[in-house]
Formats: structure tokens, C-alpha cells, sequence
């Protein structure tokens, strides 16, 4: 009887002292992207053709983590965020007598995968011996991020590998295959950003189950275009180990 009060008194114990964690977030992107128009004209057919994009206001997704609180007086936490959101599109054409046609429309995705590394430390907690602790923390870091490009002419005629622009903006877009081909070459054509960013949240911990609550402002510029940061907030839970 003795030996298995040791052995539940142990299980108890051990994850108030877990070395790391792994978990998962849900994210919130508090951000604004806006519209825009981007234009080419066709020198040889005085024609001018349009890609315009919609503005969206926010992106949601999910973030992996994994955290290290070993180390004395500050704790370490990695993330990787994909967080996305999508915008309608259309595309037309103005002729030299001004009429315009519009060609197509669609709705395009628009994301992000960044990766955050982050230096907390504890400002204030409590504790119930043996079962719960809870603390706020504050801390900063370093992040990358790999983004959706916005639309253009060059992106539809370099996608559909084609120097005829009125074939390529002039594509089903509610077509499966088409979009599949405008992702596989977002993937290729994605820009790299990196940045700085500042964060406050809180951790309860019961037993070996933890509940992280985080607000962050992330100082990259143009991960959202004309911008040179943004908040994002996220919750989630981990598993101490």
C-alpha cells in the first residue's frame, strides 16, 4: 500500500515539473488587407487588363508548439503558425475607346506560414500544491514567415505558362484544376519576411494538462501588404512532458 501512494503521489507530482510541452493553438490574425488593382497594357493592341483583388479583414488557422520551462529564471517556446484567409478576384479588360469587358472572377487564398521563436518570463503565479499552478508572463523574439503574392498580370501569364494575357486571365476559375495550378505556383512564388515581435499570456496547469492564452504584436513589415506589423492572438492547449 505504501509503494502505490508513492507511485500516485509521483504521478502527481512529476508534471508540475515537466521539462517541456507540446500542444496546439487556435490563432486569430487581427489584420486588414485592402484592395487593390494591378495593371499591364498590351503596347501592341493598346489594350489594358486588370487583376483586382477585394479586401478581407482577419485570417484564422492553427499554430504547433512546443515550449522548455528547464531553464532557470526565463522559459523558451517555439511555434509554427499557418493562418489564412481568402479574397474574390476578378480580372477585365479597357480597350483604347475606354469600354471595359470583365473576363473572370474567383476567390483566391491567401496565407501564411511563419515561425516564431520566443524568451518568456514569468511576472507573477500562483500555485495549489500537488495539482494546479497558473502564472502571467511576458516576453519577445524573433520570427519568419512565408506569404501568399498578391495577384498581378505576370503571376496569371507566369502560372499558365503563356505570353497571351487575355488566355490567361481569362480562365474558369471555379474550376478545380485551374486553382490548383494558381496554388502549386503561390507555393513557388511566396515571399520571405522576418521580423521582431513582443507577447504577454498566461499558462494554467493542471496536473500534466496546460491551458495557454497568448496576445502578440508582430513587427514584420509587408506580411500584410503596406503594413509594417500586425496582432494576432491565440489559445490553446498542451501536454506537459
Amino acid at each position: 500500500m505504501k509503494r502505490v501512494s508513492i507511485i500516485i503521489i509521483t504521478i502527481l507530482i512529476t508534471p508540475l515539473f515537466a521539462l517541456f510541452g507540446v500542444g496546439a493553438n487556435v490563432n486569430i490574425d487581427k489584420v486588414s488587407y485592402d484592395s487593390y488593382t494591378s495593371s499591364t497594357t498590351d503596347e501592341s493592341t493598346s489594350l489594358t487588363y486588370n487583376v483586382m483583388g477585394d479586401s478581407f479583414s482577419n485570417a484564422g488557422g492553427l499554430s504547433f508548439y512546443m515550449y522548455f520551462d528547464f531553464i532557470p529564471v526565463i522559459d523558451l517556446e517555439a511555434n509554427v503558425e499557418l493562418v489564412g484567409n481568402s479574397y474574390k478576384f476578378k480580372t477585365n479588360l479597357v480597350n483604347s475607346l475606354g469600354d471595359t469587358e470583365e473576363l473572370a472572377i474567383g476567390d483566391y487564398p491567401w496565407g501564411r506560414i511563419s515561425t516564431y521563436l520566443t524568451v518568456r518570463k514569468k511576472l507573477t503565479g500562483v500555485k495549489v500544491p500537488f495539482l494546479a499552478k497558473a502564472q502571467i508572463y511576458a516576453g519577445g523574439g524573433i520570427n519568419s514567415h512565408s506569404v501568399s503574392p498578391r495577384l498581378d498580370v505576370d503571376f496569371f501569364t507566369n502560372a499558365f505558362n503563356t505570353s497571351d494575357i487575355n488566355s490567361a486571365l481569362n480562365q474558369d476559375f471555379s474550376s478545380t484544376e485551374v486553382m490548383d495550378t494558381l496554388v502549386d505556383y503561390v507555393g513557388k512564388k511566396s515571399t520571405q519576411h522576418s521580423g521582431i515581435h513582443l507577447q504577454v499570456g498566461s499558462q494554467v496547469k493542471v496536473l500534466f494538462m496546460n491551458l495557454f492564452m497568448n496576445g502578440r504584436y508582430t513587427f514584420a513589415k509587408d506580411v500584410i501588404p503596406g503594413t509594417n506589423g500586425f496582432a494576432s492572438m491565440n489559445l490553446g492547449l498542451a501536454m506537459g512532458l
